[in-house]
C-alpha cells in the first residue's frame, strides 16, 4: 500500500496527531533531518576507517575517508588518511588536494579554538605545498588554486602564487 505523501507517513514517523504535517520548514522536520545525516556520515566514516585498515595501501579509499571524517569532525583522523593517500598514490593529484584540504582545516580548527599557533602555521605550510604539488601534477585543478589562495593569503604569502 503506497501511503499518501506527507500525511499518513509523517504521522506514523513522527507520532503526529491526525491532520499535522510536516513541511520542509518545520522545526521538528529539520532535526530529524539533520540527526539522519550525522548518523549516514557517522557510518560512512566508520565504513571507510574499516575499509583504510584493510587495505591501507589503497589511495582512493584513504580519499574518501579524509571526506567522511572532515564531514564528522575527525580532524586529525582526516589528516593521518590524508597522508596515507599520498604515500599510496604520491603521482596523484587527487590524494594531495585531499591532505592539503585536510591540512587547511585543521588550521582553521586550531584558530578557532585559539589553540597551538606554531602547529597551525605548520599545518598551513603543509597544506600549501600539498596545494602546490596538486597543482604541479594537474594544472587545472581549481579546487587547488582556490584553496592554495586562501592558505597563501593566512599565511601572508599571496606574492607565493607568482613564483
Amino acid at each position: 500500500m503506497q501511503l499518501p505523501c506527507g500525511r499518513l507517513a509523517d504521522r506514523e514517523l513522527y507520532d503526529l496527531p491526525p491532520g499535522v504535517r510536516l513541511h520542509h520548514n518545520n522545526e521538528m522536520f529539520q532535526v530529524s533531518l539533520q540527526k539522519a545525516r550525522e548518523a549516514t556520515w557517522e557510518n560512512t566514516f566508520e565504513f571507510y576507517r574499516d575499509s583504510a585498515r584493510s587495505s591501507p595501501g589503497n589511495a582512493v579509499t584513504q580519499r574518501k575517508l579524509v571526506d567522511a571524517a572532515l564531514k564528522v569532525g575527525k580532524v586529525d583522523e582526516a589528516v593521518a588518511a590524508g597522508r596515507a593517500a599520498v604515500v599510496g598514490d604520491s603521482a596523484g593529484a587527487e590524494s594531495h588536494f585531499a591532505l592539503g584540504v585536510a591540512l587547511q582545516t585543521r588550521a582553521a580548527a586550531q584558530r578557532s579554538r585559539k589553540g597551538d599557533a606554531a602547529g597551525r602555521l605548520d599545518d598551513l605550510g603543509a597544506a600549501a605545498t600539498a596545494f602546490r604539488e596538486c597543482l604541479r601534477l594537474e594544472p587545472s585543478h581549481v579546487g587547488a588554486h582556490t584553496n592554495q589562495l586562501v592558505v597563501l593569503e593566512h599565511l601572508g604569502l599571496l606574492d607565493e602564487l607568482h613564483k
